[in-house]
C-alpha cells in the first residue's frame, strides 16, 4: 500500500488554498445577502449582524447566540432585566428566540395647585400597569415610555404619559384638582394578562383636617398621591407594587404653621421606588425614588408647603397643604408625578 507523508502544502495559483492558509468566509452586509442566489448550505459573515449566517434553503439563520440590547441592563437573581425610562428601541441579534416578560407603566399625574389666596389641592392618580410574556427572535422592538404628569401654577395637575411595548400599553394617571374634590383617577393597563389600574390620588382637605390618603394601586398598578391640608397632616402617598415594578404616590403636604401640635411630614407610598414625602414642621417635601422620580412641588415663600413628588414607574404626585398668598409670594405648588417605564426581563441562562 503506497503513502504519501508531507510536510507543507503551498499555494500554486489563486485557485488553490493551502492547508495552512487561513478559512475567511465571504462578508455581506444584510442588503447584499439578500442579493445573492444562494442553495441550502451556504455560510457568510453578515456585517450588518456581526454574525456568521447559514442558508436553510429557506431563510438565513444567524449562528451567534441570542443577544439583546437596549435600556438600562442588569442582573436580579437569575433574570436579566432592561429597564427604560425614556423611548428607545430594544434590539435582538442572533439565532433562536426567547420569553420575554413586558411589564408596562404609564405616568403618574401631578398634584393640582390652588391658586386662590388661600386653600389645598389633590393628589395625582397613579399610572396603569400591563404585563404580557413575548416569544421574541432577531430584530427591533420599538419602546414607547410616557413621562409623568407636570406641576402645574394654578389648576389640575398634568397628566401622566402613556406607555407601550409590542401588544401592551398603559395610560398614565390624571392630575388632582385645585382646592378640594376629588383626586385624580388611576391609569390603566390594556392587553396584557395582567392589567393594573393606579390608585386614585388623595383629596385636598380646607376644613381643618387631615389630607386624603394616595390609593394603592389594584393588581399591579402604581400609587396615588396624597392630598394636602388646612392645619393638619398631608394624606400618605399610595402604595405601588415591587412585584409589576410599579412606584409609591407623594405624600401630600401638610400645613405647617408655627404652633402647637406640629405637624408632621406625610409619608411616601412604597413600591418598586417610594414615593417623595409631603411638607411638614421638619422640613419641606422631597422628589420620588428613581432615577426618574418625580420633582417635589414648588415651594412657597411664607409656607413651605410643597407636595411630595411621585416615584418612578408611575407614582402620582402628592397636594400642597393650605398657604396664605398674596404679594410676593407665589404658594407652593402640587409635586411632578412619577415617570412611566418599560421593564423587559428574561431568564439570563436561556
Amino acid at each position: 500500500m503506497s503513502e504519501l507523508k508531507t510536510n507543507k502544502i503551498s499555494t500554486n495559483d489563486q485557485n488553490n488554498v493551502a492547508i495552512d492558509n487561513a478559512l475567511g468566509l465571504k462578508s455581506y452586509d444584510t442588503a447584499g445577502r439578500d442579493a445573492l442566489t444562494s442553495v441550502a448550505g451556504d455560510i457568510i459573515y453578515n456585517t450588518t449582524s456581526a454574525a456568521p449566517e447559514y442558508y436553510t434553503g429557506t431563510e438565513w439563520k444567524s449562528m451567534a447566540s441570542w443577544t439583546a440590547s437596549g435600556g438600562t441592563t442588569s442582573t436580579v437573581g437569575d433574570n436579566t432585566l432592561h429597564t427604560f425610562t425614556s423611548s428607545s428601541n430594544f434590539v435582538v441579534i442572533g439565532g433562536g428566540s426567547r420569553i420575554v416578560t413586558a411589564y408596562v407603566i404609564g405616568g403618574g399625574g401631578a398634584g393640582g395647585t390652588q391658586d386662590s389666596t388661600s386653600g389645598t389641592s389633590c393628589g395625582g392618580g397613579g399610572g396603569g400597569m400591563a404585563t404580557k410574556a413575548f416569544t421574541l427572535s432577531a430584530g427591533t422592538y420599538s419602546v414607547t415610555v410616557g413621562s409623568g404628569g407636570a406641576q402645574v401654577n394654578s389648576g389640575s395637575g398634568g397628566t401622566g404619559g402613556s406607555s407601550s411595548f409590542q401588544t401592551i400599553s398603559a395610560t398614565g394617571g390624571t392630575g388632582g384638582l385645585a382646592g378640594t374634590g376629588a383626586g385624580g383617577s388611576g391609569g390603566t393597563g390594556s392587553n396584557g394578562t395582567t392589567n393594573g389600574t393606579g390608585g386614585t390620588g388623595g383629596t385636598g382637605n380646607n376644613s381643618n383636617g387631615n389630607g386624603g390618603t394616595g390609593g394603592t394601586g389594584s393588581s399591579g398598578g402604581a400609587g396615588g398621591g396624597g392630598g394636602g391640608s388646612n392645619n393638619q397632616t398631608g394624606g400618605n402617598g399610595g402604595n405601588g407594587s415591587s412585584s409589576y415594578y410599579t412606584g409609591g404616590g407623594g405624600g401630600g403636604a401638610g400645613d405647617p404653621r408655627g404652633g402647637s401640635p406640629s405637624v408632621p411630614n406625610s409619608s411616601g407610598g412604597t413600591g418598586y421606588f417610594t414615593g417623595g414625602q409631603g411638607a411638614g414642621d421638619t422640613s419641606g417635601g422631597t422628589a420620588g425614588g428613581g432615577t426618574a422620580g418625580g420633582a417635589a412641588g414648588r415651594a412657597g415663600t411664607g409656607r413651605t408647603n410643597n407636595g411630595g413628588g411621585g416615584a418612578t414607574f408611575g407614582g402620582g404626585a402628592g397636594g400642597h397643604g393650605d398657604y396664605t398668598g398674596g404679594g410676593n409670594d407665589p404658594g407652593p405648588t402640587g409635586g411632578n408625578g412619577g415617570g412611566g417605564g418599560v421593564v423587559l426581563v428574561y431568564a439570563t441562562v436561556g
